[in-house]
């Protein structure tokens, strides 16, 4: 009987051990690489690199990681998670920085955050911020210790990047259901957004088939709300970006429609004097 008693107590303190092991789950997070200064406007994307830990022994899958930017180095500790705005605040989410991540039990993971991450543009420069990377900012994973799931690393606003610019067309008009060539500067190297704007408030959005930095190709649609006769100023805007960033965009017209009595109508043929049909049989030579 008392063989018995101590075989169950063992069972209940070893059945009591691992639960307990099992969700003393802690993930940890460090700043690897980070830069030192930076523009208001600019994308960091591919100069930030954090690495990941989870030392627990299961598998934790779609952590919530986040971007932000602070005024000091103290982690947010509010339970929910950070919201972006093109405007800073302390502690806003930079643009596209929250993604979803993969921990495997007892496994490291470097992680290079895989969006534009672009600084607000209307951050004031001269001071030093703090970038931070959050792990399950919202507390949904039960840890043995929640401070470490952040970490951030001193960065200084120097500046302010230079916005898109457009300088030039490459056609004269606009043709609904053809390209438009742009030509200019700093529209970055993701694929953003262009519009068209009328004076009377009308916005057009443009389909994007190119992008580079100082080219970009769209497709005109064939929206009966562009009339011959109205200017639109045809704007870029940075992937990222927001209204601050698009540049005082050039203005361009719809080609003029071509008059109805100047194009044939298809499978005939239009003659006008001297131009006429012969209609004498051509002679053989000898006849």
């Amino acid at each position: 009987m008392i063989r018995k008693i101590l075989y169950f107590t063992v069972a209940l303190v070893t059945l009591f051990s691992t639960k307990t092991i099992l969700q003393a789950q802690d993930l940890t997070l460090a700043v690897v690489e980070c830069p030192k200064t930076a523009k208001a406007g600019q994308d960091l994307k591919s100069t930030v690199r954090l690495l990941a830990a989870n030392t627990g022994d299961t598998v934790q899958k779609g952590i919530t990681l986040e971007i932000i930017l602070r005024n000091s180095p103290l982690c947010p500790k509010t339970g929910r998670s950070a919201a972006y705005s093109p405007n800073y605040y302390d502690g806003v989410l930079l643009s596209e920085g929250r993604e979803y991540i993969t921990l495997e039990p007892d496994k490291t993971l470097s992680i290079t955050p895989s969006g534009v991450n672009t600084i607000p543009w209307n951050i004031p420069a001269g001071r030093t911020y703090y970038l931070c990377g959050v792990l399950d900012p919202e507390n949904k994973l039960k840890e043995s210790n929640k401070d470490n799931n952040c970490a951030c690393c001193p960065i200084k606003i120097i500046g302010a990047e230079e916005g898109p610019l457009v300088t030039r067309f490459m056609e004269s008009c606009l043709v609904p259901g053809r390209s438009l060539t742009i030509l200019g500067r700093n529209f970055g190297p993701e694929i953003g957004t262009v519009t068209a704007l009328a004076n009377y408030g009308l916005t057009i959005n443009f389909s994007v088939s190119s992008w580079n930095d100082s080219s970009v190709v769209v497709q005109i649609p064939n929206d009966s709300r562009m009339q011959e006769g109205q200017q639109y100023t045809v704007n870029i805007q940075r992937r990222g970006g927001q209204t601050s960033n698009i540049a005082g965009g050039k203005s361009i017209g719809i080609c003029p429609a071509p008059k109805k009595d100047s194009v044939p109508v298809p499978g005939t043929m239009q003659f006008s004097p001297p131009f006429f049909y012969n209609q004498q049989p051509l002679r053989q030579n000898g006849q």
